[in-house]
C-alpha cells in the first residue's frame, strides 16, 4: 500500500456552476495521461488532495487511490473516500504555508502540473483548512 500524498490538478470549464463541476470530478476516475508527470509514482493507498485552477484556484477535496488501471496509454485511477471540503480552500492564502513553494511571490508556478508531489504534513494541513 502506498502512502504518498499528491495534489491532482484540474482545470475547470465554465460552462456548468461550480459546485456541480466540483462533483462531477469528485467521481470514482481520475485520468492520467500520457504526458502527466509522476503518474507512474501514484500507487494504491496514496492520499490526494484536488486542486481546481482556471478561473479560480483552489483546493476542493481529499481521496484516497484505490485502484489503478491502464486504458491504452492512460492510467485510471480509481479512488475511494471521496470528499469534499466544508469549504474551499484559496491557494493564494495557503501557498506559503506548503512546503513545496519556495517562492510564495510567485506561487502560482507551483502548480502547473497535473500531479504535484507534497508532504505528508502538507495534506494534514490542507485537509485541517478544509473543516474549518
Amino acid at each position: 500500500m502506498g502512502e504518498n500524498c499528491w495534489i491532482f490538478v484540474k482545470k475547470l470549464g465554465s460552462n456548468t456552476p461550480l459546485e456541480i463541476r466540483m462533483r462531477r470530478l469528485i467521481g470514482k476516475e481520475w485520468p492520467l495521461y500520457k504526458l502527466t508527470r509522476h503518474r507512474n509514482e501514484v500507487t494504491v493507498g496514496d492520499k490526494i488532495i484536488f486542486y481546481a485552477t482556471t478561473p479560480h484556484t483552489f483546493f476542493w477535496g481529499c481521496a484516497k487511490v484505490a485502484s489503478i488501471e491502464r486504458n491504452g496509454s492512460e492510467l485510471i485511477v480509481l479512488l475511494s473516500n471521496q470528499k469534499l471540503f466544508e469549504k474551499t480552500i484559496p491557494a493564494k492564502s495557503v501557498a506559503s504555508r506548503l512546503s513545496f513553494v519556495k517562492n510564495p511571490v510567485q506561487w502560482g508556478s507551483y502548480f502547473q502540473a497535473g500531479i504535484l508531489r507534497m508532504t505528508l504534513g502538507d495534506y494534514k494541513f490542507l485537509l485541517l483548512k478544509g473543516k474549518s
